[in-house]
């Protein structure tokens, strides 16, 4: 169904909260969706920030954008 609308960008949110290696995970699990980027959410409930930088490096996937709140895409 996706691919019907070929100006739709597809992302893939994350919580910031998650360890590296379930991130991995999810972005493996979600791969056949063909994410075209990250959004990592919840970045004001932690204070260790490595999986902004090990994540898309991994997936080898962009960091599009972040947000601090709950409200995506309100608090981007």
């Amino acid at each position: 169904m996706l691919d019907t609308i070929p100006t739709m960008k597809t992302v893939l949110v994350l919580s910031a909260t998650t360890r590296d290696a379930e991130l991995y995970d999810m972005a493996s699990r979600f791969s056949m969706f063909r994410p075209q980027g990250l959004v990592f959410s919840k970045l004001d409930e932690t204070t260790l920030y490595g999986v902004l930088y090990n994540v898309p490096q991994k997936v080898r996937l962009p960091l599009l954008y972040f947000t601090t709140g709950q409200k995506v895409p309100d608090d981007i």
